[in-house]
């Protein structure tokens, strides 16, 4: 089995290089495109990006697959591939979303899990603890069940623990219907330019 022997810091140039042992004990130079100089625009944000991809090296090795790999270093390696700016599968906005949750939420609460680590039931409870909105608690439910689809599809871990934690969308009550003649009186307090912005198709 081939395993990764050094690799080296990321260059301006915003390449990979490293060295491998083959079968036979040689060594293979190889070199890895990390991203476009818009994606790393300093040192910081390369070896950022170099972490995913060590992992993603090393990730055949059975002594690291899934038992050392945490969320954090999944979220890196989803944000890079993903969310990255020459990704245009995904629109800005959606990737800022993306962004939004996994730094405010999932990281600062899962990040220092290992994958093998991360139950169902727990993250259900998280959910629920966390008092937001069920439209907010289901899209950062979404969004953790995506981080772990994004793991399998790229071989990093073999389940999605997500799939089984429930999380309703639902208002906690229902929307306050506005009358026909309270409607009129709101359109009534309006000014011209307000009411058309209202009404404008």
């Amino acid at each position: 089995m081939s395993q990764l022997n050094h690799v080296s810091e990321a260059q301006t140039s915003g390449v990979l290089d490293g060295e491998k042992l083959d079968q036979t004990g040689g060594e293979i130079h190889r070199r890895i495109v990390l991203g476009t100089a818009e994606d790393l625009k300093n040192i910081a944000a390369a070896r950022k990006m170099v972490v995913g991809i060590r992992r993603e090296i090393n990730v055949n090795d059975v002594r690291l697959r899934g038992e050392s790999i945490t969320l954090a270093d999944l979220s890196r390696h989803f944000q890079q591939r993903e969310l990255a700016t020459r990704n245009i599968r995904i629109s800005y906005s959606t990737k800022k979303a993306y962004e939004g949750y996994l730094k405010n939420w999932i990281e600062p609460r899962w990040g220092q899990y290992r994958l093998l680590e991360i139950r169902a039931v727990e993250v259900e409870s998280w959910l629920k603890s966390l008092n937001q909105a069920p439209g907010t608690s289901c899209k950062i439910r979404n969004v953790m069940s995506l981080l772990f689809n994004h793991g399998r599809r790229h071989d990093i871990c073999e389940r999605n623990p997500i799939q089984w934690v429930r999380q309703s969308a639902k208002r906690r009550t229902a929307p306050d219907i506005l009358t026909t003649s309270e409607v009129q009186l709101l359109l009534a307090s309006l000014r011209f330019r307000e009411r058309t912005l209202v009404l404008w198709p």
